[in-house]
């Protein structure tokens, strides 16, 4: 498992191995992505990786932080990657995914978000 990547950190460098990869947002269970993405360019053959939005959003704890699977990626090729984010306003997560918490609740600050790359 590696170290949790704030959202703001585009232009870092991650080793990745093959195979593929759930990635999480870490510090609440209620996401609305709204159009924030990002994608991974291997270094060494200049490919560019799209990850897939997963349709059974599981929530855990990482750290004993709330977590949530969101994005899906599969590694053709191991080495070193540079991770690019777009749109990190859009994104929304608050602490509760019940929805009448969710509606008093406040939004985590988005410049406190991170996400972790979990091996499957």
């Amino acid at each position: 498992m590696k170290e949790p990547i704030n959202i703001y950190n585009s232009g870092k460098l991650i080793e990745l191995s093959m195979g593929s990869y759930d990635i999480l947002i870490i510090g609440g269970w209620s996401v609305s992505l709204g159009k924030f993405s990002f994608n991974l360019k291997n270094l060494k053959n200049e490919k560019t990786i799209q990850p897939k939005i997963t349709k059974w959003r599981i929530q855990s704890y990482f750290k004993g932080k709330r977590a949530k699977k969101i994005f899906s990626i599969d590694i053709m090729n191991g080495g070193k990657h540079k991770i690019e984010f777009k749109n990190q306003d859009d994104l929304v997560l608050k602490k509760s995914n019940l929805i009448i918490t969710r509606i008093f609740e406040k939004q985590i600050p988005n410049e406190t978000i991170k996400i972790i790359f979990e091996r499957k």
